[in-house]
């Protein structure tokens, strides 16, 4: 079937071989794509890119705040207290999605903040074992994943750095932090 023009109707259409599009791509950046979702329907989104760093680390404060080093920098314990030094710098606006730990260490209560541009304020909410909001934080045992909140929100050129304070000495521990980037800007 071929038509020339246009042809609108309120009715679902379905296809079941594949469709093909007569569509010359544009040479200015996208802000939108198409994805199909489990129910078989197109829906256009915006363009997401998500983005892990890892850190690995030990550190033996406790009740006392250090940072994470998601910059890739490789340091002595003592100097992760200094947030410039575990800073990362965000090429796009976005945010901060989720974390993941894993510590051989046994903690029963930790918080997460997160910092931007060089500020000893912090921006966002505070994730704390004693918010009923992080229960994940609250079990953590040996590990936890939990969602950011929604707040954790940085623009581009931003430099970020994420404080960590646990009531026990946290040794070999990996983390992985998820950042949401909108590369359309």
């Amino acid at each position: 079937m071929k038509w020339i023009g246009q042809h609108i109707w309120d009715l679902i259409s379905r296809f079941r071989a594949n469709v093909y599009l007569d569509y010359t791509m544009p040479t200015t950046p996208q802000t939108d794509v198409v994805g199909v979702g489990s129910d078989g329907k197109l829906y256009k989104q915006p363009v997401k890119v998500l983005d892990c760093k890892a850190a690995t680390y030990h550190s033996s404060y406790i009740n006392t705040q250090y940072f994470i080093p998601i910059s890739g920098a490789n340091y002595q314990e003592s100097s992760n207290q200094n947030s410039y030094i575990s800073q990362y710098t965000v090429p796009y606006n976005g945010k901060i999605i989720r974390i993941a730990s894993q510590s051989p260490s046994v903690t029963m209560s930790t918080s997460l903040t997160m910092f931007k541009n060089h500020s000893a304020t912090q921006v966002g909410t505070t994730m704390a074992s004693s918010d009923p909001s992080y229960n994940a934080l609250e079990d953590f045992v040996s590990n936890f994943q939990v969602d950011c909140p929604s707040d954790w929100v940085f623009n581009k050129g931003d430099t970020i750095a994420i404080g960590r304070t646990d009531n026990t000495s946290a040794t070999g521990t990996n983390m992985t932090i998820v950042f949401e980037y909108d590369i359309t800007t």
